[in-house]
């Protein structure tokens, strides 16, 4: 039987995920109250200083309704209108998909430095953390600015911007995505039989098994046979080692994948 209060879980699940997060679900301290409450305060004195006001605000959703009326049917104009319109469309396109892509390749290799299972010393992880932390901190705008002065006007400085700044979010996120798989399952990297991850490219899976602590043996590679097929490569190679007999019923697998900077994640599972 489900319980309601218990979101769906059952009480016997319900008092396993307490064993297993206990300190998830402590009752928060005087010091994480009292962090609360000074983030509070930051955050009335911060409205107040900027001039924030509630009625401009409101009354300013009127304008704000204007401007989507507007908006409305579109004027294309003329066909040549139309065409430089979808050009610039498909302009900014190419660069939010380049600059996120080209910033995955980048975060990948700098997250196992930063990740704690896979680089030992502290103080390389430290300072790699905090470079993420300042990257991620300027907006790309900002960073937008800085390249254009650097490269001057054009998509390349705008691909620069937001792959400098992702950098420091994807970095952060990939970083956390293996060890936390494998610490969730309660595992050891020397207890998987398999590490199938996704299939960028040779290099990348070499390095990421070597950072991982993953013998080369262990790592399940069809880049030599279907190259970088995206959100397929996983599936693809899960497939290629059952077929070829490797992977075998009962074994452990740990799967890790990226999704163009947009999704990330990793599992551990028994076949």
């Amino acid at each position: 039987m489900r319980s309601m209060e218990s979101g769906g879980y059952s009480d016997i699940e319900n008092a396993a995920l307490r064993a297993r997060c206990a300190k998830v679900f402590q009752p928060a301290g005087w010091s994480g109250k009292l962090i609360a409450v000074a983030a509070l305060a930051l955050l009335v004195f911060g409205l107040w200083h900027l001039g924030f006001s509630a009625t401009r605000f409101f009354s300013g959703l009127s304008s704000l309704g204007k401007l989507i009326v507007l908006m409305f049917p579109p004027e294309w104009g003329t066909t040549t209108t139309l065409m430089r319109f979808l050009k610039s469309l498909g302009e900014t396109v190419a660069i939010a998909l380049l600059g996120t892509l080209l910033a995955a390749a980048i975060a990948l290799p700098l997250s196992l430095i930063a990740a704690r299972n896979t680089t030992v010393s502290q103080i390389l992880r430290f300072f790699t953390r905090r470079g993420f932390d300042a990257l991620r901190g300027v907006d790309t705008l900002v960073w937008a600015l800085v390249w254009v002065n650097v490269v001057g006007l054009g998509p390349f400085a705008g691909v620069m911007a937001i792959a400098i700044s992702d950098i420091g979010s994807l970095g952060k996120l990939f970083s956390e995505a293996i060890e936390a798989s494998a610490a969730v399952a309660g595992v050891t990297m020397a207890e998987v039989d398999w590490f199938i991850p996704h299939q960028a490219n040779q290099r990348i899976l070499e390095g990421v098994a070597r950072r991982v602590g993953i013998p080369e043996e262990k790592v399940i590679s069809t880049v030599a046979l279907h190259a970088n097929t995206s959100a397929a490569s996983i599936p693809l190679a899960l497939n290629h080692g059952i077929e070829d007999g490797r992977i075998k019923p009962g074994q452990l697998l740990l799967l890790e994948a990226m999704g163009g900077g947009l999704t990330w994640g990793a599992c551990v599972l028994r076949l």
